[in-house]
C-alpha cells in the first residue's frame, strides 16, 4: 500500500507549482483495521476533466511539470487497488483550496508491507530481447520488483509466450513492444502499441509499460463494432457521456486545427491522445483509428497528412452530432 501512497504523493508534487503538501495517517477508533490516509495539497487545483481519470484512465492528459508528466493510469490504478483492499480513494479539488486526496483500506490479519508491495505487473510475462547485458540487468531488476515474470530471448527456444516485449534493437520492433535507450526524457509513441523510453528512469519505464497494457486492453474491446455510422451515433447518444462529448470534443477539434496551423506538434500530440481516449472510452472505433493515424503522422511531422486527418475527424464528429446521425445528402 505504501507504493500507492507514493504514487499519489508524486502526482500531487507534479501537479503543484507552489503550496504546501501534507500527508497524514489516522486510525478510526471504532475501525482500527481501516486506516485513513489524507494527502492535502494547497497548491494548484486539479481540473474536473483530469479527475475523470480516476474511473476512466487516460480520458484526459494528466498533469505535467518541467521535468516530466504524470501517468494517466495512476489515479485509476490507486482507486482500483484501494477498492480491492476493501477501501476507497476520493479526490476533492476546489479553487484556491487545492486538491485533497483521501485513501482508506482494510488491514487483514497477518498482512505486512512485503505482502502489499507494489505488484503493478503481477501475472504479466515480459520478453527481454536486449543485447546490452547492463541494460538487461537494470530492466530485469525493475520488472521483477513490479511482479512481472521475465523471459530472456533465446533463438533456440523461440517462439516463447509473452505479453510484452522490451528491446534495445529497432530491428526487433513489433506490436506490444517497448524500445529502450539511455537518452529519452519522455515516453514516445512510435506507432500504436510501439513505444520508446529511457530504461534508466523507472517512472518512465513504468508509464510506458502501463500505456502498452492499456492499448492492449483497448484493442481487445473493439473485436465487435457497429456496422455503420448511424449505429455509432445511436450508441453515442445512448451513452451517459454524450453531454461530455458534446461539451468537449468540438472544442478539441478547434484546438487540433489551431495547434496544427501553429506547427506545435507537442501540444497537438497531447490533444490527439486525449481525444483518442474519449473515442476509446465510448467505443467509437472509427474515431479512435483516425486519432491513432493522426498520432503517427504527428510523429512524422507530416503536415499534409495531418491536415487530412483533422478533416476526417472533424467530419466524423459532425456526422455523429447530427440529430439523425446520418450524413447530409
Amino acid at each position: 500500500m505504501l507504493q500507492k501512497v507514493l504514487l499519489l504523493l508524486d502526482y500531487a508534487i507534479t501537479n503543484t507549482d507552489y503550496g504546501k503538501i501534507t500527508l497524514t495517517l489516522e486510525a478510526d477508533a471504532e475501525l482500527a483495521d481501516t486506516p485513513h490516509i489524507r494527502l492535502s495539497d494547497t497548491g494548484t487545483r486539479m481540473s474536473a476533466a483530469e479527475l475523470d481519470n480516476l474511473r476512466h484512465p487516460w480520458l484526459t492528459v494528466p498533469s505535467a511539470d518541467r521535468s516530466r508528466q504524470n501517468s494517466g493510469f495512476a489515479l485509476f490504478l490507486c482507486h482500483q487497488l484501494a477498492r480491492k483492499l476493501g477501501g476507497d480513494l476520493s479526490i476533492s479539488s476546489k479553487q484556491e483550496l487545492g486538491t485533497h486526496y483521501q485513501l482508506t483500506f482494510t488491514l487483514h490479519a497477518g498482512a505486512n508491507d512485503s505482502d502489499e508491495e507494489e505488484k503493478l505487473l503481477e501475472g504479466m510475462t515480459i520478453l527481454l530481447d536486449i543485447t546490452a547485458n547492463e541494460v538487461q540487468h537494470i530492466v530485469h531488476h525493475l520488472l521483477s520488483s513490479w511482479g512481472a515474470e521475465c523471459v530472456n530471448a533465446d533463438e533456440r527456444q523461440m517462439p516463447q509466450e509473452f505479453d510484452l516485449r522490451i528491446t534495445d534493437d529497432t530491428v526487433k520492433m513489433a506490436d506490444n513492444t517497448l524500445l529502450v535507450n539511455g537518452e529519452d526524457t519522455q515516453v514516445t509513441m512510435l506507432a500504436p502499441r510501439r513505444l520508446r523510453t529511457n530504461f534508466n528512469i523507472s517512472q518512465l519505464l513504468q508509464d510506458a509499460l502501463l500505456t502498452l497494457i492499456e492499448q492492449q486492453l483497448e484493442a481487445a474491446t473493439h473485436e465487435t463494432v457497429p456496422a455503420d455510422i448511424q449505429d455509432y451515433a445511436q450508441q453515442l447518444k445512448a451513452s451517459d457521456y454524450f453531454s461530455l462529448f458534446v461539451e468537449t470534443v468540438p472544442d478539441d477539434i478547434v484546438k487540433l486545427y489551431t495547434d496544427a496551423e501553429a506547427g506545435d506538434f507537442s501540444t497537438l500530440a497531447q490533444t490527439a491522445h486525449r481525444l483518442k481516449g474519449v473515442f476509446a472510452m465510448l467505443n467509437l472505433h472509427p474515431g479512435k483509428q483516425l486519432c491513432e493515424q493522426l498520432e503517427r503522422h504527428i510523429t512524422e511531422q507530416a503536415s499534409i497528412e495531418i491536415k487530412n486527418d483533422l478533416d476526417e475527424i472533424n467530419e466524423l464528429v459532425r456526422v455523429l452530432l447530427q440529430p439523425n446521425g446520418q450524413q447530409d445528402e
